[in-house]
């Protein structure tokens, strides 16, 4: 399964309106590739939640569903469901919002409080959750409106400044600092004390970035809320993209191209040298048309890829990316591959 085909996959997995409750709960058991983190706690002091993008719209008023769902006052943990993949890495598949210690038996859709519904359907207000800024949140509603004030001064106070880059990204730092094996090196989730409430809300990366997500809610076997759910990966569908990744190329994955190539020129020629001393990769070399000595004599003309990658640009080169060391193909315009005789 290729990167475009997991996240063509994914469009249609945080589209669907029911979600099996023994496949989540399988994502917050620790496994070789799932770890479960407790990203933080959120105060609720109004009895409602607002879910939505921290960075684009939280506290504006606006693409910020509240649930319609009465919760009593209590602080409450956030929890992430992390797949670890060579693939990918560390991406969140799941974020919870744990309202008991039950497990929920079913699921539905969480009915956004009228007014702050984003979008108005049918068969219903649901709290669709729009991403734009490639995070998600959780906040008690109160909350989420002092979030909003909070940001309105800040901005005033820095009128030319980001409040992501200048406020909030050393705090995303700190985090994957202190936890690196769950989160990218940019950070993944963070909780955050708004000025002045004493109250916080947790702020976690959404799967693959922006798009528009669902929020679920938990029914336990007594028929009681026991957590709010948004799905945001199928686990599933990474750990098989990343059996497919790993069976492509095992090992050092680096590779040089020259940036013909990198551009999604066709590849002339493709050689496996033995890999560098100094910064281990896969030794393969790749070459496109239209270079001379000249060009290849300039440092500045390569770059550094995944393989995987090239193997997504040129897929005609899968078939040979296991050949030894000593390897060379010439190729031609059409992507078909000739292997070279070192005697030729």
């Amino acid at each position: 399964m290729t990167r475009e085909e997991l996240w063509r996959r994914n469009r249609e997995y945080i589209s669907r309106p029911v979600l099996d409750p023994l496949k989540i709960e399988a994502q917050f058991v620790d496994s070789g590739l799932r770890r479960t983190v407790t990203a933080g706690n959120i105060d609720i002091t109004s009895g409602r939640v607002t879910v939505g993008d921290p960075l684009a719209y939280m506290g504006t008023g606006k693409l910020c569903p509240t649930a319609e769902v009465e919760i009593p006052e209590g602080s409450y943990p956030v929890q992430l469901a992390v797949s670890l993949t060579d693939v990918e890495g560390p991406r969140i598949c799941t974020a919870r919002l744990k309202i008991s210690r039950k497990r929920p038996v079913s699921y539905r859709l969480a009915e956004a409080v009228k007014g702050t519904e984003p979008f108005r359907t049918s068969d219903g207000n649901y709290c669709m959750i729009p991403v734009d800024a490639g995070m998600m949140a959780f906040a008690d509603a109160k909350t989420a409106e002092a979030y909003g004030e909070f940001l309105e001064g800040w901005h005033r106070e820095n009128p030319e400044g980001n409040h992501y880059d200048d406020y909030f990204a050393p705090m995303f730092r700190e985090s994957a600092e202190k936890q690196p094996e769950v989160q990218r090196a940019g950070g993944d989730f963070i909780s955050f004390t708004v000025p002045g409430t004493g109250h916080s809300l947790v702020m976690n990366a959404a799967g693959f970035g922006d798009g528009l997500y669902s929020l679920f809610v938990g029914i336990d076997e007594e028929g009681q809320v026991c957590e709010l759910t948004v799905p945001l990966i199928d686990p599933e569908d990474l750990e098989k993209a990343n059996d497919d990744y790993n069976a492509l190329y095992p090992g050092y994955a680096l590779c040089i191209a020259t940036r013909h190539v990198a551009d999604g020129g066709a590849i002339a020629y493709m050689c496996r040298n033995e890999p560098m001393e100094e910064f281990p990769d896969s030794g393969w070399r790749f070459y496109g048309y239209e270079e001379d000595d000249e060009y290849w004599d300039n440092s500045e003309n390569y770059t550094y890829l995944d393989i995987h990658t090239v193997a997504e640009m040129v897929p005609e080169v899968v078939p040979f990316l296991q050949s030894p060391v000593g390897s060379q193909f010439f190729g031609d315009e059409s992507g078909n591959f000739v292997p070279i005789d070192e005697e030729d």
